[in-house]
């Protein structure tokens, strides 16, 4: 049986090769004086930050709920993430005005060395990726993989960078797919700033679908009517629901079965793990004469 320690394998495995890809491509631009790979670079250490806020999220949302934390550390995952796109626009920012530097004032590349940096980027991006691809059942993996691909695209840009220096002898091609790289890892990182902050304002998290989840529920057939329903994340992984069901008969026996039934549906269908439900019975005081609240405990 894998343990907790297991699954963070892969995740230690992709930090420690963004880390090398760090080092290697910083070096390496700073001696053939390539900007491209310098912002490939700074992509891996956007990338390596993530695998960090991962690490952390795997290891803080382990601990238990407290009587001041009830809900648990999950959000804390989400101000890391914050705080990493707010670092990387700001990177990109940085790498846009050298790259325009760069294009308005050409400077000696060495195309060679680029062309051997990239090389070693696609095969270790690549070597990440495939083993990522391996746990796509883990949100947060799968996200990681898709990134380490794009990174594979990225370092496949760098490759055209330093083949077109060796061929045409002009320079400003460095400043240019740079100035491309930059407008990618800007991109990336507005994505995860707007989702982070959505779920940081209680929004719906995005892989949830509102309407599907009050579709699936009343069409129950002892499911009277839906009401009240909100819908809002705990992590970047985790989502709580609340809600009043009007339940299609007059007898409570029923009830708790039923609220089971819906339970188990929420968390096998839509990843809902943490409900609470307000049951009413029909036809009593215009269905608001119950008032009785059921709790659906988190399932682990």
């Amino acid at each position: 049986m894998a343990t907790e320690a297991d699954d963070d394998d892969s995740l230690w495995f992709a930090l420690f090769v963004n880390a090398v890809l760090v080092i290697v491509r910083v070096t390496v631009g700073v001696l053939s004086g390539s900007l491209t790979l310098l912002s490939a670079a700074a992509d891996n250490f956007v990338d390596m930050l993530k695998v960090l806020v991962g690490l952390i999220a795997s290891k803080v949302g382990r601990k238990q709920p407290t009587a001041q934390k009830t809900y648990g550390y999950g959000r804390a995952t989400l101000l890391g993430a914050l705080i990493n796109s707010i670092l990387a626009i700001a990177l990109a920012g940085s790498l846009f005005y050298e790259a325009y530097s760069r294009i308005t004032h050409p400077t000696y590349v060495h195309g060679r060395t680029v062309v051997i940096g990239a090389i070693i980027g696609i095969i270790l991006n690549g070597v990440v990726a495939l083993r990522l691809s391996k746990e796509s059942h883990d949100l947060n993996k799968r996200i990681l993989f898709v990134d380490m691909l794009f990174d594979s695209l990225a370092s496949l840009g760098v490759l055209v960078s330093g083949i077109l220096v060796l061929v045409t002898r002009k320079t400003e091609v460095d400043g240019i797919i740079a100035a491309a790289l930059a407008l990618f890892l800007l991109y990336n990182a507005w994505k995860v700033l707007r989702e982070t902050t959505h779920i940081l304002l209680d929004g719906v998290p995005p892989n949830i679908n509102i309407e599907r989840v009050r579709r699936d529920i009343t069409v129950l057939k002892y499911v009277k009517s839906m009401n009240d329903l909100h819908i809002w994340g705990l992590s970047s992984t985790r989502a709580a629901l609340s809600c009043r069901i009007v339940f299609n008969y007059k007898q409570m026996d029923k009830m708790h079965d039923h609220i089971g039934v819906i339970k188990l549906l929420l968390n096998d269908k839509h990843n809902i793990t943490h409900a609470t439900i307000e049951p009413e019975l029909a036809g009593t005081h215009n269905d608001k004469g119950i008032g009785i609240e059921v709790r659906c405990q988190e399932l682990k």
